[in-house]
Parts: structure tokens; sequence; C-alpha cells
């Protein structure tokens, strides 16, 4: 029967929101009820009343989120208590799922076949292409193959003298060949994957097949499982079962999730060593990773597994075990040790299922999947299908749905009194007396099993989940985020708008560069630290400046970053740089100029954070950071070959950060990585504006090279060869303008970071394939430390908000302003992120309140002060409250005095109800009699001018101001009703006078008292200051 239409509902949206009103139990009301007039719905469920649309949306939403909590209550008990340890159910569940493994699984004359088939490609291959190594690897090695859906995996590992790029497409060219003559079908490539590779089709069984560029550890990771295989039958059917299980589910075939097939196999494992069937293996190989992997034979043979359940008992408990008894949010599932391990032991912060892969022990194989409803799909499916296979099934279908306690009964009644879920009746819920009854009654030939996905997944789907932006319903291709904004090339600029902006930016670079006493300022904190030092017990310790203090681009505000090193060692090699780190910390604790020191013994580097309290100058320490060194003096020596460098630099750096990126704890670009693109932008342009110095000849046309850490440092620093490269290339003309907005321009639409790596130390090209940096974001290397990626920690999502800010940078620089924006700030025009429109920065990789990468948001720093001081402040305000009756009663003005000063640096607070009650509040602190004398108990602050004198305020003066400020207020209003009153005749004065009568009528003169308070000096002459110029001009 459908719902009844009033004719005063007929602006509804078609039938579609009826039908959503009538699935959801929702009425529409016909009359006004008076009590609640707004009202036009009402819930059938729980007679709620609902205004619009958008309040029934919001409360089906909340509904179904509480029966979906209430149901999966339901299923977490049922699953607890299902009476499965009998036998009963055992034997029809093993056959059952030894047939499927018989259906699905590939038999020995088809591995054969594959291995055959393998040996044949790889021989083709090899034949024609040197200097690389090919094998059969994934579930062809490891024989956990599904008959019709397992592919042919090759890994292809290239010796290091050969380029990756040229083997890859001597690969292709190879099968291309083959492919003509008809051995190989659908040929194919794609290089700009995490790991490159190359599909191709046989012609004969139409196996699909794919050649990987790999390591060893996916290698060895396919013999570990093969290992697994042979061992124990058991393993062979519950592996086959668990891979098909989730195949039908779409966990692992899901085109746009890519979940490893091998990590079902991984929690299968993880279960069985946790049970006793299987023993860990890995626990009896060699720990040297470098080694090939080798099967403990001897150790497999004599293994006697002292678990004897069968396989039906094992799936159900597998299926269990994930549901109910496995820590999901502390535990790693892991085979590398039969011991627990947890994640706080790997350091990984998330809560969410995680894997470890065997052989790369630091990587979370699910660590693809960023979104939470991923996670709890797979968790749906662990659940129905454990009560799947947990509860007898017959022909006419289960035995019962739930098994409960009393709990569990309340629950469901709820669940049916509320008309909330169709899947469960009261009928169908039994106790677990109840349960063991209808177990002892059916007979062992009435339970069937069949193999239902919408019972596994309870008519669900794998979410769709974009990678870029992590939402649902669509993906990367079409993603939001990837729609890069369009810009037109501009014309030819004006000459004198470039002039303009030209002055602009050397007035930019001068007041953001350090002056000379700020220089020395610093060279002084860095004296008075390291004789500090030398004289706490390290008499030749020796602290050295390094990055933006010295490379020729520091602000006035850059860190002060500082490297302790010794004079009688050249390296750190036998010193224990943890303890020297934090010694050191504590012996900078002593001085009283620094303050907030920690120290951080588990970076790469230890480091000791600190801030120099007069200047509050934050800097770090580091440990024989001395590869930065180097870095310092290549970038201050490209500083000094043209000012043009310096001028883009600064700039460059002004522009990212007014737009928040650059910062790399937040996971995005440096400040030194950004200038390492100004650098590189002005090496390309043709001419170059500056040349390549780790290519430059010296003297002798040589490129020497000096290597210092394993890597080589050398660049040519010599003025004289610097000038014969200027003389003997063609100048390059542009203004520092032109070069920012072409700047803007490379990098936002010209370069191709998609295969292109930024390198300022060649001339050449360097693809992102030989170095095998296959991300879709932008590559830069570091000059010296070639291995090291500066953008490695960039998210998609990062990567896409930066080129979106070099695109509207380009063109906001490359519009002449308008005559409106003429008197206006150039720095607020030209470096203000909400004018170029790009909205905020990405957090998607970290904390969510302060965008750090290195923590979550329940460990966030900035979280913590919060709460300390939230805290600090509730106990000092409980402290006022039980000290009124004290002698030192006048803390508590003082105290709300501070009280009044925090509420006006909210930018809402002007509009809050508590604005009505400053003055009087205030009033009472800033009271004081002239002859009383200052508390001696606090004394006043430490002042560089002389101190001012007492000031006292009556409190009629103050009120007399309030009244004043008052009048001002509504004044506006005063004057609306002076024009509405000159209409009717009346006179101005007449007005004036007549509202002024009137409002000392409304308001009687109050009996005026003093009340005694004991302040301090500068306390009063804040108040004063606070009377005479308003908050806000306080705070400033």
């Amino acid at each position: 029967m459908e719902m009844r239409r009033p004719e005063k509902w007929a602006n509804l949206r078609d039938n579609e929101e009826l039908r959503f009103l009538q699935v959801n139990s929702i009425m529409i009301l016909d009359k006004k009820i008076p009590r609640y007039p707004y009202a036009k719905f009402k819930c059938k469920a729980c007679n709620y009343l609902l205004t619009d649309m958008n309040h029934v949306t919001k409360h089906v939403e909340q509904h179904k989120k509480r029966e979906n909590r209430l149901v999966e209550e339901l299923v977490f008990n049922t699953i607890k208590y299902v009476p499965f340890a009998e036998s009963w159910n055992s034997t029809p569940l093993s056959k059952f799922l030894l047939k499927i493994h018989d259906e699905e699984r590939e038999t020995e004359s088809s591995f054969k076949a594959r291995e055959e088939l393998g040996e044949r490609i790889i021989e083709d291959i090899t034949s024609s292409v040197p200097n690389i190594a090919l094998q059969l690897n994934g579930s062809s090695l490891s024989h956990f193959a599904l008959k019709n859906v397992s592919n042919m995996d090759f890994s292809l590992q290239v010796k290091e003298s050969h380029s990756v790029k040229d083997a890859l497409n001597s690969i292709y060219d190879t099968l291309a060949l083959k492919q003509e003559e008809s051995f190989y079908l659908h040929l194919a490539q794609d290089f700009k994957q995490k790991y490159p590779q190359i599909t191709f089709t046989m012609s004969e069984n139409h196996i699909p097949c794919r050649i990987l560029l790999k390591n060893k550890s996916s290698l060895k990771t396919s013999l570990l499982l093969r290992d697994y295989w042979d061992l124990d039958a058991r393993v062979r059917i519950l592996g086959i079962v668990a891979r098909y299980w989730a195949y039908s589910c779409g966990i692992t075939n899901n085109v746009y999730t890519v979940i490893p097939s091998h990590s079902i196999i991984i929690l299968l494992l993880h279960y069985l060593i946790h049970e006793g069937v299987v023993p860990c293996i890995k626990e009896h190989l060699s720990q040297d990773e470098e080694n090939d992997y080798e099967t403990p034979r001897e150790i497999l043979d004599n293994w006697n597994s002292t678990n004897y359940k069968s396989t039906g008992e094992l799936w159900v408990g597998f299926l269990k075990y994930y549901c109910v008894d496995f820590n999901t949010q502390e535990v790693v599932v892991q085979i590398c040790s039969s011991s627990c391990i947890t994640k706080a032991d790997m350091q990984w912060k998330y809560k969410r299922l995680s894997i470890q892969d065997p052989y790369c022990c630091n990587k979370n194989l699910l660590s693809v999947v960023h979104n939470t409803t991923v996670f709890e799909y797979i968790q749906k499916c662990f659940q129905y299908s454990s009560l799947f296979f947990g509860v007898p099934q017959t022909q006419k279908g289960p035995l019962f749905k739930i098994v409960s306690d009393d709990s569990t009964i309340q629950i469901a009644s709820k669940i049916e009194n509320n008309g909330l879920n169709d899947e469960v009746s009261m009928s169908e819920i039994v106790t677990l007396e109840q349960a063991n009854v209808l177990i002892d009654s059916v007979q062992m030939e009435d339970m069937v099993f069949e193999w239902n996905v919408e019972r596994f997944n309870n008519n669900s789907k794998m979410p769709i989940v974009c990678s870029v932006c992590t939402n649902e319903g669509h993906t990367q291709d079409s993603c939001p985020d990837e729609i890069l904004p369009e810009v037109n090339t501009m014309g030819p600029l004006p000459q004198s708008y470039l002039a303009e902006i030209d002055q602009f930016f050397h007035f930019n670079m001068d007041s953001l560069r350090f002056s000379m006493s700020q220089l020395h300022e610093r060279e002084l904190i860095i004296k008075e630290m390291a004789v500090f030092i030398r004289k706490s017990g390290y008499p030749t310790a020796v602290l050295t400046v390094y990055g933006s203090s010295d490379n020729g681009f520091g602000f006035k505000d850059s860190d002060l970053d500082l490297c302790l090193t010794f004079s009688d060692h050249e390296t750190s090699e036998n010193i224990d740089s943890k303890n020297v780190i934090e010694k050191v910390a504590k012996i900078i604790e002593k001085m009283n100029s620094i303050c907030q020191i920690r120290a951080v013994t588990s970076a790469k580097v230890p480091i000791i954070k600190f801030v120099h309290q007069p200047t509050s100058l934050e800097g770090d320490i580091s440990f024989y950071n001395c590869l930065a060194f180097e870095n310092t003096k290549l970038l201050r020596t490209y500083s000094e070959i043209d000012l043009r460098v310096k001028i883009l630099g600064y700039n460059v750096k002004r522009f990212i950060k007014s737009c928040d990126f650059g910062d790399a704890s937040r996971g995005s670009l440096s400040s030194y990585t950004c200038v390492i693109l100004a650098l590189f932008y002005l090496q390309q342009l043709d001419p170059p504006v500056i040349p390549v110095l780790q290519e430059l000849p010296d003297s002798k046309n040589k490129t020497p090279s000096r290597m210092f850490e394993g890597h080589d440092v050398w660049f040519n620093s010599n003025p004289q060869s610097i000038l014969y490269w200027k003389n003997s290339h063609h100048k390059n003309i542009m203004s520092p303008a032109e070069l920012l907005i072409g700047f803007f321009d490379f990098f936002g639409r010209q370069f191709d970071d998609d295969n292109i790596v930024v390198s300022i130390r060649t001339h050449r090209s360097v693809k992102k394939l030989d170095k095998m940096w296959n991300t879709d974001c932008l590559a830069v290397e570091d000059p010296f430390e070639v291995n090291r990626n500066l953008g490695g920690r960039l998210t998609r999502r990062m990567h896409l908000f930066i080129k979106k800010c070099f695109i509207k940078g380009y063109e906001r620089f490359a519009t002449p302003m308008s005559k409106r924006f003429y008197f206006m700030d150039p720095n607020k025009y030209f470096f203000n992120a909400s004018n170029l429109g790009v909205g905020k920065v990405p957090t998607d990789r970290g904390c969510h309140i302060c965008g750090g990468i290195w923590h979550v948001v329940r460990e966030c720093p900035r979280k913590m002060m919060t709460k300390r001081h939230k805290g600090n402040k509730k106990n000092h305000h409980g402290e006022e409250r039980n000290n009124n009756n004290t002698p030192n009663s006048n803390k508590k003005s003082i105290n709300e005095h501070k009280r009044i000063t925090d509420r006006s640096s909210n930018d809402n607070w002007r509009g809050s109800p508590r604005h009505k009650d400053v003055k009087t509040s205030a009033s009472r602190v800033a009271v004081a009699p002239p002859s009383q004398n200052i508390n001696p108990t606090h004394p006043p602050r430490k002042e560089k001018k002389k101190s001012s004198p007492v000031l006292v305020i009556s409190k009629n003066e103050l009120e007399e101001k309030n009244d004043a400020e008052n009048i001002d207020k509504k004044a506006p209003n005063k004057r609306k009703r002076i024009r509405n009153r000159r209409s009717k005749g009346m006179e101005e004065k007449n007005v004036i006078k007549n509202l002024e009568e009137r409002r000392q009528r409304k308001r009687p003169e109050k009996k005026k008292k003093k009340i005694p308070v004991f302040l301090h000096d500068y306390e009063l002459e804040s108040i004063a200051f606070y009377y005479e110029h308003g908050p806000i001009e306080l705070l400033k």
C-alpha cells in the first residue's frame, strides 16, 4: 500500500523522497501539531518529530548506525557463544571444504605445465637480454594458486651495472617479436606502477603472465609459503579455501583496492602457528637477509603437530579467531616469530588490521588501504562467514541465527520492538542450552552447506575507495582532486609592471634576510653553547653551523641548525651517539638562556631540539651530520654566482611559507628542497642562469671526485672557473620577476614530474625508472646523497596541492594588478594563500590538528599542551575558590582580569553574551583606594625601563566611562530615530533632549561604592590601558 501524498507536499521531488520516507517508516503529518508547529514528519519507529528532509536524512542515518551497532553486538555474542567445540559439525563441514579445495585448486599436472611454460619464457627472454635474472614467483611457486584466477608471475632482477629502463625496454621488444609469431598475446607495459610490470597472455592455454621488477624478498616469501604447503595437508586445503573465500568476497580481486593475495595466507598461517598446527619456519632460518632462501629440511621432516583438529574445526576457529580473540588494535599479524609482536614494537601508530611482510619486516601489507570502510567490510566478512559456518546448516536453512545470553535477548527485543532490522526476529534467537538441544536433535545426514557469498558478506560489496582523497564512490581517475586548474599562457607583460615587481622582490629579500647584528647574535649563541659544553665534560666538542643560517637563503626567523663533532674523532665510529646526545642535552639544561630541550635519539641522525630564551630562537643540534656541511657550501656557492639566484630563492621560500607547505615534518617539501627546485629551474633555462657545479671542470679541465662517507661531494667552487663559464655562454637577461613567473609555470604545467627526477648534479635528464622511484609524486634528488629522494614523503594529494599552488601563483604574478588593488600591500596581494583559492593544506598522512606526520591525533603535542593548560587553569581556579577568604584575596581579582584579557583574543568574543559582563567584572578588578599599600607577597615584574607610578582608578570613573561607551554603541540607533522623527517635523535638539530624559528615567543612578583591592602598578597600568584602548589593542 503506497503512502498517501497530501497536496501540500507536492514540492517533494517526484516519488524518490516518498519512497525514501516509506522505506524508513517516516510518516508525513497531515495536521499541524500545536505544541510543535514546525514538525512536518514523524518517525514511526521512535515517534520522533522531524522538521524537514535534511532533518529526516540525519535521523535515518543515526537510526541505521544505532541499528548496526546493536546487530554487531548480537553477531559478536553469537560467534562468542556458538558451541562449535563438539565434533557434531566438523565432519560435514570438512567434507564440504575438501570439495571446494578440489574444485578450485590447480592440479599437480597443471603446476608442472606452468613450470615448463615458465622455463620456456625465461629462456626466450634471457637469451636475448643479458644482465638480468628472471625467476618464477607468486602463487605458481608457492602452489596456493586458484584455477582460472591466478596469474603466472615472474620476478625480474637487473644487475647494478645495467640500466633498469633499458632492461625493461629490451624485454618488451623481445616479447613484441614473439607476439608477431603468435606465441604471446595482449602484450602491454606499465612502468609507472610502484613495481613496473609487463603483462601478456600465453597463446596456448591463455594463462595471464606478468613480469614484475621486484627484489629478492618477494621470491623468498613465495619459497617460505611453499614449505608450509608441503608441511601439512590441512594447510593446503585451508589455504585454497581461504584464497577462494577472499576472492569471492572481493577482498583480493578488487581492482581499486589492491590487497595482496598472499596476505590472506599469512592470516591463516598466523592462526595455525598460534594453534600449534605448524611451526614458525622463519625462526629456524638464517637471520642474514642477504642470503638466499634455504629450506630447513631436517626440522620440517621431524616436525610432529600436537593439534589434530579437523579442517572444519580449524576453518571455523580461523574465522572466530579474527572476530573475537585477536586484538586488532595492538597486535601485528606475522609469521616471523611464534611470540606476540605488538604495534608498539614495530612503531606502527594505526589501530587497524596490520600484516607484516615476512622478509620486509617494516612493511605492512595492508598499508595500501587508507579507508576505514574497507577494514570494516573485511571484518564484516569474517563475522558473517563465522556465523554461516559456525551454525549447523540444513536444507531449510540454519538451525538458529543467534546464540545469546540475557543481555543479547534484551538487545534483540529492542531491535524487534523498534522495527530496526528484518534479519533477526525473536523466534530465531536461542540460549546456549536451547542451541545444544537443537544440535543434538539434528542428524549428520541433514546438514547441508553451500557456497553462498551473499551470506558471507551480508549482501554488501567491497567499497570503491579513491587512493588520492580516500573518499568512497569514485576512483583516482575520476577524483576531483586530480583536476588541475586551467590557465591560459599569458602574453608579454608591461615593462613598467615587471620593474615594479622587481623592486618589490628586492625589498622582500632585504626585509627577510639576516642583518649583521642578527648574524653576530647567532655567532654569540653558538660560541656560548660551545664554551659551556667544553667546560662541562667534552673539551674537544665543536659546534658548527649549517643549513639556512649559512647557505645564503636564510630568513630572520630560520632555525639555528648546529652540528656537534669532536676534534679528536673524524667520524662517529666507536662513539655511542645516543649516550652522547642524552648527556649533552642534560648539560644544556643547566644553561639559563636555553629552554624547551628535547633529545630525539630515535631519528636517523640523533638531534637535540632547544629554544634560546632571550631571542625565542629555535634550534637543533645534530650529531656528526657532516654531509649537511657540503650541502650548505654548495647552496652558498650557487647563491653567490648571480644576485637573481638569491632573489628567486628568497621569494620562492616566501611563497611556499605563505601557502603553508614548506615543512617536511608535515608531509610536504622542506625549504631546502624548494631551493633545489629553484636551482634546477635556473639550470634548465636556455640560456641557463647558473652552471651545474658538480659537472663544471676545474682549471685542468677535469671533474675530480672527493669521497666523504661514501658519497662524492666534489663540486667546482673556484670563482675563476665560474667566471669563465659565464663569459663562454650566452648571458641570460631575464629579470627576477620573469624568472619567478617562469618558475611557477615550469613546475605548474611544463615539467614532466611523472617520469623525470629533479636533479641539480647533472645536465642530463634523470629518469624515475632508473632510480626505481616509481611514485606519482614529485621526486627530488639530493645533490650528494643520490639515493635519497627529498620528496619521498609526499602523498599524491599533497603533490597535487603544490602543483595547484604553482599554477595559481603563475596566474597571480602573470596578471597585472587592477586599479582597485593599487593601494593594497603587495605581500597581502601576492603572498596570501586565501587569494590563490587552492583550499587547505592536506593532512591525510598525519595529525589532523598540527599536520605533523610523526604522530597521530591522540599523541599530538599541541593537543597535549592544550589539555595540560586547561587542567592547570581548572586547578588554578579551583584554588581561587578555596582561598577567597584568605588575606591574599586579591589573587582572584588578578586572575579575573587575566581571564578577561584572554577572552579578548577570541575573534567571536564581541558577539558572545559574556561581552555584557566584562565591564562589571573588570570594574571589580580596577578599584583600589589611593592610600593602599602594594602587597609585598607579589613582587613586581622586572622591566627594562623605569617602572611607572601606581595608578588608581575609582569605580565611579570606570562606570562613567562604561556609560559613555554604551551611549557610543547606541549612537547609530539614535540617529535612525532622529531621522524618523525629523520627517514628523520635530527639531533635532528636542529629540536628543527627549532621548536623554527617557534614558535617565530608565536607569536611575545607583549608589556608588568603593571596594578596596590590592594590585601592583603594572597590573593597574594594564587595566587602565585596557579601558583607554580596548582589548584588541592591549593584546597587540
